[in-house]
């Protein structure tokens, strides 16, 4: 013992650093290698590729067709509701409005009544001026009653000119003040012509129209009627 410490002492600085990298290069050898960055990049490589290569799951067919089928119901709903909204709005424009109703239902009313009474070119008149049907009637009437009292009275006396129940119907005359002119007309007639019997032949005097126009003036004027320029006919109530 004391020999192999004395041998230790008397090593060289050499000597014990030769031993020392000996003992380093032993322990070296029987220590397990670590691995080097390069081969922990090769290990996680192939493991991605591995787990890449797993199938995926395969997909529950009952739930795909059951969205597949729920997607194509909300797709035939939309396109239903897309469409009676759209007939809809075709059936509003195309329906008539309460004021164009009116108008068709008033034009109507006043086209039977102008039939009806044996007028029926005087409905587009009637309609154009805007007349309500109850006026329309009225005039009608009015007109109807005033020509067939000048017609009568025509076959009393045929020396009455028809023509006087356009000038009444024109003035606006009534019923009542229409018969009071048409007497008082047939009264002058009767006055005319006995007065043209005393007058001495050969003697001027007004031609037949003028006698008639003061005739209608005056059997109008005493029936309490308004002269009024315009004609029946021009107002379009009868021909």
């Amino acid at each position: 013992m004391a020999f192999n410490r004395q041998n230790r002492l008397d090593e060289t600085q050499e000597e014990r650093e030769a031993r020392n990298e000996r003992a380093r290069q032993l322990a070296k050898r029987n220590a397990p290698l670590a691995p080097s960055r390069f081969a922990v990049r090769q290990a996680a490589r192939q493991r991605i590729a591995t787990e890449s290569r797993e199938p995926a799951p395969r997909p529950d067919w009952a739930i795909v067709r059951e969205e597949a089928a729920r997607q194509h119901s909300e797709a035939a709903m939309l396109t239903e509701a897309q469409n009676l909204r759209q007939h809809q709005e075709e059936e509003e424009e195309a329906a008539p409005t309460a004021a164009d109703q009116a108008q068709l239902d008033r034009a109507a009313q006043i086209a039977d009544l102008c039939a009806k009474h044996g007028v029926p070119e005087k409905a587009s008149g009637f309609i154009l001026d805007d007349i309500e049907p109850a006026e329309v009637e009225r005039l009608i009437g009015r007109a109807s009653a005033i020509t067939a009292l000048v017609e009568q009275a025509h076959k009393i006396d045929a020396r009455l000119d028809v023509g006087m129940a356009r000038e009444l119907i024109a003035s606006g005359a009534s019923i009542k003040e229409a018969r009071r002119a048409v007497i008082n007309e047939m009264a002058d007639i009767a006055d005319t012509v006995m007065i043209r019997n005393q007058v001495e032949p050969g003697t001027t005097g007004p031609t037949p129209e003028q006698e008639a126009a003061r005739r209608w003036e005056r059997a109008m004027r005493r029936a309490g009627i308004a002269i009024r320029p315009a004609t029946a006919q021009q107002e379009g109530v009868l021909p």
